[in-house]
């Protein structure tokens, strides 16, 4: 059965009348911007792309860290009709050339027609022959001198056109970019909203996962910014600098969802024996995903959040990657965390998940990460053979349906080992 599409910039439209939007926050500032002024900072700044040459189905490249104007660019890109590629930033700078290195080498891998550089960065990153045009996205940004929102010239609309390119980790020499169409990205989101029962009017997600990520990018940010919800969004930096704060902006904002790999809920139980006065009532949804699960882990972050009003059930195990723009596998809302409980010994010789009790001496817990979103499938097979196995044998993860990406940017040796008879094998 084929199903209806809301284009990517509709869908951007119908959240900016919504009423709600998004606080941005800083080392010493926290600013709440309407969805529909960032729309209209973003029509800006698309109008100022459109003015320096960029045309539908451009590769746009964005360097710089989490902030309002790396928003606002990012959906200027798909006001543009281009690709946004949101570049990584080192949490560390160990090398400065190693990561204009790497930089460099993804730009150029994405054919960016155009670079969107922090001020902060730019002094890192000289220009050399064969790099793109680039701009400092304050200079783009609204202001004195700059186009008017009316300056944007509206794209048509194309669902086969590339909305994302995401970069994944690997080689640094030759990273693979993940093609995510409009159609794939769009797909994804209405699964999101199907399997959380979202809320525009009540949900609020807060988040400090790099907008470079894909659960950063489609998960926390694209979600409320196409259908209107709230979001709260800090730094990475941010968050590791105090573990702590991410559950104060819960508590103070009221946020209703959020997400992190396991080590983040690690760091946050920690922090919460420390604290008091939070009101983690509201969260319905606790996302652990992006690394393995450490069911221990998630009993301690429960038991801790507790006593701050945190509702057991609220914690939410899942799975999801970039090759399907984010969400893969996603439990009930309010199920709280269910395991399995297999013979490790039977699980690691025979290749098979045989149900033990818990107080067997072999016993392993595995957090169920429930079931595919709406319009995935979801098999197990031989790695080798490609042949469909039973129940509770090990074998490899393959997936198809309509947020599957088409593959690697000009890599056809890449997405042709990526899939085996149209199924994407992980």
């Amino acid at each position: 059965m084929s199903v209806t599409l809301t284009p990517l910039v509709a869908r951007i439209e119908r959240a900016a009348d919504r009423g709600h939007g998004a606080t941005f926050i800083g080392k010493h500032e926290r600013t709440l911007v309407p969805w529909s002024q960032l729309h209209d900072d973003a029509r800006v700044i698309a109008a100022g792309m459109q003015a320096r040459g960029i045309r539908p189905g451009d590769h746009v490249a964005i360097l710089g860290p989490t902030s309002r104007p790396l928003v606002t660019a990012i959906q200027a890109c798909w006001l543009a009709g281009a690709c946004a590629v949101v570049l990584p930033l080192p949490m560390r700078m160990g090398s400065i050339e190693e990561f204009v290195d790497q930089t460099r080498t993804r730009i150029r891998n994405a054919d960016a027609a155009l670079l969107l550089l922090d001020p902060d960065l730019a002094p890192f990153y000289v220009a050399v022959e064969g790099d793109p045009p680039s701009a400092l996205l304050p200079d783009l940004m609204p202001g004195k001198g700059r186009p008017r929102p009316d300056a944007y010239e509206n794209v048509p609309d194309d669902l086969d056109r590339l909305a994302i390119l995401q970069f994944t980790s690997g080689s640094t020499s030759e990273p693979k970019g993940v093609m995510l169409p409009q159609r794939v990205l769009c797909s994804n989101l209405d699964a999101i909203e199907i399997a959380t029962s979202l809320d525009y009017d009540v949900d609020v997600l807060v988040s400090w996962l790099p907008l470079y990520h894909d659960m950063g990018l489609v998960g926390c940010m694209t979600t409320p910014m196409t259908t209107g919800a709230g979001l709260v969004l800090a730094s990475p930096q941010d968050f590791l600098a105090h573990p702590g704060a991410w559950m104060e902006w819960i508590s103070t904002y009221k946020g209703t969802a959020t997400a992190g790999p396991n080590f983040s809920w690690v760091l946050a139980t920690r922090a919460l024996k420390r604290m008091s006065g939070l009101d983690l009532s509201p969260l319905r949804i606790a996302l652990n995903g992006a690394e393995p699960i450490d069911p221990d882990a998630v009993e301690a972050f429960v038991a801790a959040a507790q006593p701050h009003g945190f509702r057991p059930g609220a914690e939410f195990c899942a799975f999801g990657m970039a090759e399907v723009a984010i969400a893969g596998t996603f439990p009930p809302p309010m199920r709280g965390m269910v395991c399995d409980i297999v013979d490790r010994r039977v699980l690691e010789t025979e290749k098979v998940a045989k149900p033990v009790d818990r107080d067997d001496e072999n016993a392993r817990r595995l957090p169920l990460l429930g079931a595919p979103v709406p319009g995935l499938e979801i098999r197990v097979c031989d790695q080798q053979t490609g042949i469909a196995l039973g129940e509770r044998e090990v074998g490899e993860l393959e997936i198809r349906g309509t947020s599957v990406t088409p593959g690697y940017y000009k890599r056809p040796d890449a997405t042709a080992e990526l899939f085996r008879n149209g199924w994407l094998r992980t």
